[in-house]
């Protein structure tokens, strides 16, 4: 063979060259030393949990960045949809005052009405109120025989109504008692109006009879 440094002919059975000193049998060496990493189960197996280690790493980060992500869009998707305390607690005291007028009842919120003895009115607009009267058996005849009368259910009593300019009036019976509802509003179509026509409507529609 030849040396592999000075490439003098040597015998195949030497290894150290005659010429140059050089030793033939580091390359083989090296070789050797290479098909033995490789071919060793032990390091072979090293070097695999290595990269599965590696594999898990990053499918662990993966997931956690995921999570991140769908955490961060459902947590902005609540805030955006949750609704304010002080709507929350509106929504809660809205019909929460009870208002008796002798055997019949309605509820109203406390916070935007006010009440006295026969009357709920709001509080920052005195032409809106709810008024409650009694009335003989004679005026409820009288009302329902005429022919300006429609049919009305409010909460669970059924009522004539009777509609004027800026007023509705709705006559009932109760327990052989005779009553008369009489809802004063501001007809001006603005949204501040409208909106305390709907809590007057709320109002006079949780009428019931006391039990």
């Amino acid at each position: 063979m030849y040396c592999k440094k000075c490439h003098t002919l040597i015998p195949d059975n030497d290894v150290i060259c005659e010429s140059c000193g050089y030793d033939n049998s580091q390359v083989e060496n090296v070789l050797e030393e290479t098909k033995e990493i490789i071919l060793n189960p032990k390091i072979v197996k090293a070097k695999e949990d290595k990269k599965r280690i590696k594999y898990i790493f990053a499918l662990l980060l993966i997931v956690l960045i995921t999570g991140f992500i769908v955490f961060y869009v459902v947590n902005d998707y609540k805030k955006s949809n949750k609704q304010p305390l002080e709507n929350t607690m509106e929504e809660k005291e809205d019909l929460a005052k009870e208002f008796l007028f002798d055997k019949v009842i309605v509820n109203y919120p406390s916070k935007t009405f006010g009440a006295s003895k026969s009357t709920i009115f709001y509080k920052s607009n005195n032409a809106y109120s709810i008024e409650f009267k009694t009335i003989l058996a004679s005026e409820y005849e009288a009302y329902i025989n005429s022919d300006f009368k429609n049919e009305e259910k409010l909460g669970n009593i059924n009522t004539f109504t009777y509609s004027q300019d800026n007023t509705n009036q709705f006559i009932f019976s109760v327990l052989n008692n005779y009553y008369l509802l009489i809802v004063n509003y501001d007809a001006k179509e603005t949204l501040e109006n409208t909106k305390i026509q709907v809590e007057m409507l709320k109002i006079i529609n949780s009428l019931h009879i006391k039990e």
